[in-house]
């Protein structure tokens, strides 16, 4: 069937043409704004929603549902939250339309827009109505205009992010600082948020840690120091000031070893400003080449004397050379890396060696202070041969009973996806069937021409769904096939590790924490709790 030329653009202030229905359109209002966008007072939040709102009370077949909406976030991507939260609601059957103020408030992204707008809304029988570019779905299908206009949406986007790089990279050259929180020992200026000025309290924590490292005191000495003073790490001053408001991104309480080496390394305590050291690709921050870095010189108040700065430089150089110089022996695999922890603190443990044997240790009492915990520690051979024990005690449990019962309850999930598998099957044949007796009833005159397009249109939506469900029950059936050649994988080298020794895919497959205590009593908690295997404790003597 031939495509529909799109609708000429009507006057300012009349409404788009609309179905006519029995029952009202439940519609969601979307609206995004850009960081950029909100410099153009037409695109603001407020502007959208009063367009959107408009257009609704002039056509009296649609019901606004639920305004969803997306704030600073680009249109090149589509992973922003409330769009994804739209399409929920729209897949649940709550929306049957969608309204934007125009395609670029959809997204700036020529594939992407032009798959919702083409292949997913109408898949889902939902409306799309873009009220500045007089585009309804329901009218129109956009015609050639449609993808033009979404290319010449994302080139606008492109165009924007390279005049935001220009002028982010010359304001580097200025001397601007252009980072979203300012670094620790620094305020921004109140009156110009592209000044540092120093931030007393914290200034006075940078210059003690630089004194120390001038005394050539070790990081870890450093850390134990701050520690036992109680003071505030970083991210959580700059959490109390606000600066920082997402729980998630507050990090660990005790200052860390990488967090001062990182700060001995900043040439901003004096007074220097050095950016452009990461550069986007794709919302990811990567590190850019040395010689793409922009310093600024004297662009803001020292905390620490250039003097200073060199003197801890050069000897952190000359201790640096001096590890590299030394012939290193290579670490062994960790098998347990990440699954290791204090039964008293719950930290980490650290992993180290001495003289060729492996150690895992709880390190709070040289991180934080004395009293912080328990001297705990495992040599890593004693924790292999314990795990290890359990996992042979329990081999039948894992590779006999759990991959029986998989097998079982597979067999039983399969049968019913087979079962719905023919009867989809059916239905796309029966419906494909009547939909080619449609053209030969519009030829024979015992329908209209507007009940052959109503009905066939109805049948290809049917048809369309359908299928997509026949794909969506074909992926579980292979996804049950893959998850049994798995299981039996992973039981085979269950049996293997009874009969030698373990593996870190086999660690990482079966064990989900291990944790240690003073005593030497070891708890496994396994990622397997099907009935048959349990946490399992073990003392130092039952190792034995």
């Amino acid at each position: 069937m031939a495509r529909k030329s799109r609708k000429q653009t009507a006057p300012a202030g009349i409404a788009l043409a609309a179905p006519p229905s029995a029952s009202a359109f439940s519609a969601a209002a979307y609206i995004r704004l850009s960081v950029e966008d909100s410099k153009n007072r037409g695109d603001s939040i407020e502007n959208q929603k009063a367009i959107i709102m408009g257009f609704i009370e002039r056509n009296p077949d649609i019901r606004l549902c639920e305004t969803y909406v997306d704030n600073g976030v680009t249109g090149q991507l589509f992973d922003r939250a409330a769009f994804q939260r739209m399409l929920s609601d729209i897949e649940a059957g709550k929306i049957s339309c969608v309204i934007v103020k125009d395609l670029s408030r959809l997204g700036r992204n020529t594939i992407d827009t032009g798959y919702y707008v083409e292949k997913y809304m109408p898949l889902h029988n939902v409306r799309f109505i873009s009220v500045n570019d007089n585009f309804d779905t329901s009218v129109s299908d956009g015609g050639i205009m449609l993808p033009i206009k979404n290319m010449m949406n994302e080139a606008i986007a492109l165009e924007i992010a390279r005049k935001v790089r220009t002028q982010a990279r010359q304001s580097m050259k200025d001397g601007d600082f252009i980072g979203s929180r300012p670094p620790y020992g620094y305020l921004k200026d109140p009156g110009n948020c592209h000044r540092l000025v120093v931030d007393g309290e914290a200034a006075a924590v940078v210059r003690q840690i630089f004194q120390w490292a001038d005394e050539k005191v070790a990081l870890a000495e450093i850390v134990r120091r701050l520690n036992s003073a109680g003071t505030p790490s970083p991210s959580y001053r700059k959490h109390a000031q606000g600066l920082i408001t997402h729980e998630k991104l507050v990090g660990r309480k005790p200052w860390q070893s990488w967090t001062v080496y990182k700060m001995l390394d900043k040439e901003v305590y004096v007074g220097d400003m050095v950016q452009g050291k990461t550069k986007s690709a794709r919302r990811r921050q990567n590190p850019a080449d040395p010689a793409e870095w922009v310093t600024v010189k004297d662009t803001h108040p020292a905390i620490i004397s250039r003097e200073i700065f060199e003197r801890v430089k050069a000897y952190r150089d000359e201790v640096g050379q001096s590890f590299t110089q030394r012939p290193a022996k290579e670490y062994s695999q960790n098998l347990f890396r990440g699954r290791i922890f204090c039964g008293h603190c719950g930290g980490i443990m650290n992993r180290g060696r001495q003289r060729d044997v492996y150690w895992y240790r709880c390190i709070a009492q040289n991180r934080i202070g004395k009293g912080a915990c328990r001297q705990v520690s495992v040599k890593e051979s004693d924790l292999a041969a314990a795990v290890l024990d359990v996992i042979r005690a329990q081999a039948e449990a894992i590779c006999g009973k759990s991959l029986l019962r998989f097998k079982n309850d597979s067999q039983e999930r399969k049968t019913s996806l087979d079962t719905e598998i023919s009867s989809v099957a059916q239905r796309i044949d029966k419906d494909t069937r009547f939909m080619r007796s449609l053209y030969e009833s519009l030829i024979n005159a015992a329908i209209s021409k507007d009940e052959y397009l109503a009905m066939k249109a109805d049948y290809e939506n049917r048809i369309a769904a359908d299928s997509s469900r026949l794909e969506s029950l074909k992926d579980k059936k292979r996804e049950l096939d893959n998850a049994f050649e798995r299981l039996t994988g992973f039981a085979d080298d269950v049996g293997k590790a009874a009969g030698s020794g373990l593996t870190a895919e086999l660690v990482e497959g079966l064990i989900d924490r291990v944790k240690i205590y003073e005593d030497k009593h070891i708890e496994l908690a396994f990622k397997y709790n099907d009935g048959f295997l349990q946490p399992a404790a073990l003392s130092d003597g039952e190792r034995g």
